[in-house]
């Protein structure tokens, strides 16, 4: 099911590449107003110029096509501090168009689907707080990968994870399977 995103994806992935400086406000917006459209994620005008910002302070003099440890955390924090809002799917979306071999995304369906098989194979065990971190949420789906033996890139298990999700897991199985694995 997930062809009938690919065009969508291709998109992105054009835009990522003609609108390539990572230090240029205006293609970092570019880039925003793409996935913002694209992915529905309502974030104002306003919102998207302070993250252009944030990514651009962040980001200075890093090679965005290696992974980075903490990156995606570092700049959620940084825009918590203008606004009391969380970007954590939207900045994993956005490195991940920029490496989708090193950055999965972080997105609802794919945090069910990952609460859903930690609850039928004990094989397959994390603790939830780890999904709030993106470096333990990468380790995570790499896990998942390895204790299910699959031959996949982490931008496959993401999709396949994501598409799942979207087709198997309304609201309330999520906030069924939240309420089971809360601490006591």
């Amino acid at each position: 099911k997930w062809s009938t995103y690919q065009f969508e994806e291709d998109t992105l992935n054009l835009i990522f590449s003609q609108f390539n400086n990572t230090q240029n406000r205006q293609h970092i917006f570019s880039r925003l107003l793409a996935l913002n459209s694209i992915y529905s994620t309502e974030l104002d005008t306003k919102k998207m110029i302070i993250l252009a910002d944030v990514l651009i302070d962040h980001t200075i003099g890093c090679n965005l096509s290696n992974y980075i440890p903490d990156i995606v955390d570092e700049i959620r924090t940084a825009y918590k501090a203008t606004y009391n809002y969380d970007p954590y799917s939207f900045i994993s979306k956005y490195f991940s168009h920029i490496n989708e071999d090193a950055y999965p995304i972080f997105d609802w369906y794919v945090k069910t689907m990952l609460l859903w098989y930690k609850s039928k194979f004990e094989d397959f065990d994390f603790e939830i707080s780890d999904l709030e971190h993106y470096d333990s949420f990468k380790a995570i789906i790499e896990d998942f990968i390895r204790v299910f033996e699959l031959n996949c890139s982490l931008r496959s298990a993401d999709k396949f994870l994501w598409t799942a999700g979207k087709e198997f897991f309304p609201q309330y199985v999520y906030e069924n399977l939240i309420e089971k694995y809360k601490p006591t």
